[in-house]
């Protein structure tokens, strides 16, 4: 039998949805510094179709005009 990485097994949905909060909160941490210090920063998503990267970015966004 394969060994699976730890990368890939998959998470249960209610882990999966702590770990995606947590990353959340971290983002948008991340964007109010930034805001705050004057910076710029270029962010990159990358996944595969249909794996949230839409939803997070519109997430960061909608933050983003709260924040401003």
């Amino acid at each position: 039998m394969k060994k699976e990485h730890s990368l890939q097994k998959k998470l249960k949905r209610k882990k999966y949805e702590k770990e995606l909060y947590k990353l959340q909160v971290e983002l948008c941490k991340l964007q109010e510094w930034v805001v705050h210090k004057g910076l710029k920063v270029l962010i990159v998503f990358e996944g595969r179709d249909g794996a949230g990267k839409g939803g997070t970015i519109l997430l960061v966004h909608l933050h983003d005009l709260l924040v401003l």
